[in-house]
């Protein structure tokens, strides 16, 4: 919908919720009125650009209070808008505050007419998904493509195949390689940490998390059922899981509690596989431990504050070991690096086009095998269901959002 069309009663400045209601990482609403950029530039530490569709960081601030966090993206002087933490004690805040400055909460659909806002099908699944952004740089990817990032790129690539550009085939394979990383950031993946009792698996979980969730002991076998947690590492969100000490059965219970931590490590998209890096035995320790794929595990050689300083503290010193001390944190952000590496590849750069759903990544694979076997015609079709209209709303996202959103 245009910004006008938000602020057509008077001229007073409107508030429409663009996320659904109920609990979410992410709420999102948008400023629409005669100034609104402006207004909002008065109250947000971050610098904002003009209409350009660019994310800025920064805090909203009233009276020297700071509401939250936000990133804000200037659509025009018109129409800004505004995605805060999803709580309600943020949204309430922010909108008391909109309010309280004379702004009208718009009996508009929370949801907005995707046709009347002229998105494509990409732009839908974006918009879609904002509400459901876990992390800052998830949201920012999100904004990216809802701006267009990959509906322009999808355009240029469809003209390429049309026309039998053999630049094309080259164009397919990046974005193919891109979609891992997009699928990554809008769906944690689950990142399980294995290894024997005792090796200091709960301390690492507890490191990462960056608080107390799993109990720490230095009795073995202190964690029975797996315990999972939503994290981040660079900004991915991972769903991390601790599990409980793996070797030789104690009892039927322990016996059960390793029966459950093989079934989530065969699961899960990356491992860490932790040791106690300071043992008489280590590195002796890891052999019995090849049934792991090794394509999505991390060895982490834990406790090395208890040993001489290495110099490839937290990396790969060529010996396939990751050397951390989950007490003290030294490491720890390196072996995060690493993580992000297992379960999404390469990070695309803020507005880069990238692929963010099975369906999309679908679509690149099928014009990348058309291309390959010099159909370029079916490819370049291929490519143009990319982004267009066709397609219910509900196909897209499992079910169509909600009219209505009431006050937080």
């Amino acid at each position: 919908m245009p910004a006008s069309e938000l602020s057509t009663q008077d001229s007073a400045l409107h508030v429409v919720f663009l996320t659904p209601p109920g609990r979410s990482a992410v709420a999102g609403l948008a400023l629409a009125g005669e100034g609104a950029a402006a207004f909002l530039g008065r109250h947000f530490t971050g610098s904002l650009g003009g209409g350009d569709g660019a994310v800025h960081y920064g805090r909203i601030v009233a009276g020297g209070d700071v509401l939250d966090e936000a990133l804000v993206v200037v659509r025009t002087s018109r129409h800004v808008e505004i995605f805060c933490h999803g709580g309600a004690q943020s949204t309430a805040r922010i909108l008391a505050f909109l309010e309280g400055e004379g702004a009208l909460l718009s009996d508009s659909p929370a949801s907005l007419s995707l046709e009347e806002k002229g998105l494509d099908r990409v732009q839908r699944e974006a918009d879609a998904l904002l509400g459901k952004a876990l992390t800052a740089r998830a949201l920012r990817m999100l904004l990216a493509q809802r701006a267009g990032a990959l509906s322009r790129w999808g355009k240029a690539v469809a003209g390429l195949l049309a026309a039998g550009d053999a630049r094309s085939g080259a164009e397919l394979r990046a974005m193919h390689g891109r979609g891992r990383a997009g699928r990554a950031l809008v769906e944690a993946r689950t990142v399980a940490i294995a290894g024997p009792a005792n090796a200091g698996k709960s301390t690492l979980f507890n490191r990462l998390l960056g608080q107390a969730r799993a109990v720490v002991s230095e009795n073995p076998g202190t964690t029975r059922d797996p315990v999972p947690a939503l994290a981040q590492c660079e900004g991915v969100p991972v769903r991390l899981v601790d599990t409980a000490g793996l070797g030789e059965p104690a009892d039927a219970l322990d016996r059960e509690s390793q029966e459950a931590a093989r079934r989530v490590l065969a699961r899960a998209d990356a491992v860490l596989a932790v040791f106690d890096g300071a043992a008489p035995d280590f590195p002796i320790s890891r052999n019995g431990w090849s049934w792991l794929e090794s394509a999505k595990t991390c060895w982490v050689r834990n406790k090395s504050d208890l040993l001489s300083p290495s110099p490839f503290m937290g990396k790969d010193g060529g010996d396939g070991w990751f050397s951390v001390s989950a007490l003290t944190g030294e490491g720890v952000e390196a072996l995060g690096s690493a993580i992000v590496e297992k379960i999404a590849g390469l990070i695309p750069a803020p507005g880069e086009a990238c692929l963010f759903t099975a369906r999309q990544e679908e679509i690149v694979r099928r014009a990348e095998e058309r291309a390959a076997a010099g159909d370029f015609p079916a490819a370049a079709s291929a490519i143009e269901s990319l982004i267009n209209q066709e397609g219910p709303q509900s196909e897209l996202t499992g079910a169509t959002r909600p009219g209505r959103r009431s006050r937080a």
